[in-house]
Formats: structure tokens, C-alpha cells, sequence
């Protein structure tokens, strides 16, 4: 039985709580408890699912480019490394032009650009890096859409504070499936991507209209 106290599972016929000391229900009445507590363990599990995926968001915004192949892959190398920790991948997928662009703007060199940008992704996932590596997560681009004249040109006027010319940009359409505990959670997400030279790259200035 559960305890309508804390939630936590006690063997059937106990009078007290094992956890939290709380004496137990019994009967028609108890079997209610067990029912309501274990219901508001797994809300809560749904709840921790819902705040990864939203610190995940966050994190997203802040990257600034990922790229080198299709504009799906692209997105979806880029989802995958976040998920896998894996913030070297990232840090070294960032497009030469954008860093360079970033290190003029904020008079510093293209070796301390990467450095800030490694060390401002790694606070902002720490904390939740424990929780995301017990996920199991799979991404997969479903769909792509090019932008429309207008907001090509906005997109490009974006990127010319950094001296960077965009040649094109899309949105991906991308699903998420994630399992936390028993849990299961879908997302899903257009990500913007630009083409930059003769690659694609996520859109890191365009991300916070993902979410």
C-alpha cells in the first residue's frame, strides 16, 4: 500500500509508514489513499519530465549555430549533442564566420569566444545534466519549409551585425520523444536554420521564437 502522507510503497497490512512514520488507511478508504498518492507521484514524474524539456529550451537559446550538412541533419545533430552532453561537438560545429563576427562585436579573440561560449553552456546545464542523462530521447526531423522573401531578408539583416551573409533559411520541423522514468513525452519543434557559405547551420539568433 501507498502512504497518503508522502506516497512512499509499504508492504500490505502495515500500520505505519516505513518512510515517513505516518500511520497507514486501511480498507475501501486506504485502497482511495494508495490510489491518490501513487496518481501524485506520477504528476510528479510528468512535472520533472516538463521543466528538462523546459531548461532544455533555454539552453537552446542561447547556442549559437550548429551546422555543416541538410538543414534536417543539421537540427537534428544539434538536439542529439545537447541531449548527449556532449558540449565539445557543439562548440566545435560553431561556424568560423559567426565567431568571428562575435569576437569583433564584443572585442575579443575568436579563441575566447569559443572558451565563453563552451563555459556559458555548461552553467546553464548544470544541474539538470543528471537528470537528462537518465532520458532516453530520439530526434527525428519530420518536415522542412523555406522562408518567404520578407523574412529571408529579415533574417539576413540579423546576421549582418556580424558580418555574416546568409545565403537561405528554412524551418525543420523536428520531434522529440522522450522517456523519464516511466514517462513518456513528446515535442515538437520548428528549428530555424540559415545557409551560411555552402553549409547549414541552426539559427542561434532565432531560436527564442521556438519556444
Amino acid at each position: 500500500m501507498y502512504c497518503g502522507n508522502c506516497g512512499a510503497q509499504n508492504p500490505d497490512g502495515a500500520a505505519h509508514c516505513g518512510n515517513c512514520g505516518a500511520p497507514l488507511n486501511t480498507g475501501a478508504r486506504g485502497g482511495a489513499v494508495a490510489a491518490s498518492a501513487k496518481k501524485n507521484r506520477n504528476i510528479g514524474i510528468a512535472i520533472t519530465v516538463g521543466l528538462v524539456v523546459v531548461v532544455v529550451a533555454a539552453v537552446l537559446i542561447i547556442i549559437f549555430a550548429v551546422g555543416g550538412g541538410s538543414p534536417k541533419s543539421v537540427a537534428v545533430d544539434m538536439l542529439e549533442a545537447l541531449f548527449d552532453g556532449d558540449l565539445d561537438k557543439i562548440v566545435k560545429m560553431v561556424p568560423d564566420e559567426l565567431i568571428k563576427g562575435i569576437a569583433k562585436e564584443e572585442d575579443m579573440t575568436t579563441r575566447e569566444a569559443r572558451e565563453e561560449l563552451s563555459d556559458m553552456l555548461e552553467d546553464e546545464l548544470d544541474g539538470v545534466s543528471d537528470y537528462i542523462s537518465m532520458m532516453d530521447v530520439s530526434v527525428k526531423a519530420t518536415g522542412e519549409d523555406d522562408y518567404d522573401s520578407d523574412e529571408l531578408d529579415d533574417v539576413k539583416d540579423d546576421y549582418a551585425d556580424y558580418d555574416v551573409k546568409v545565403k537561405s533559411a528554412k524551418t525543420v520541423e523536428v520531434k522529440v520523444s522522450m522517456e523519464f522514468l516511466g514517462q513518456k513525452q513528446t515535442e515538437e519543434l520548428d528549428v530555424p536554420v540559415v545557409k551560411i557559405g555552402g553549409d547549414w547551420y541552426v539559427d542561434f539568433i532565432n531560436l527564442d521564437k521556438v519556444f
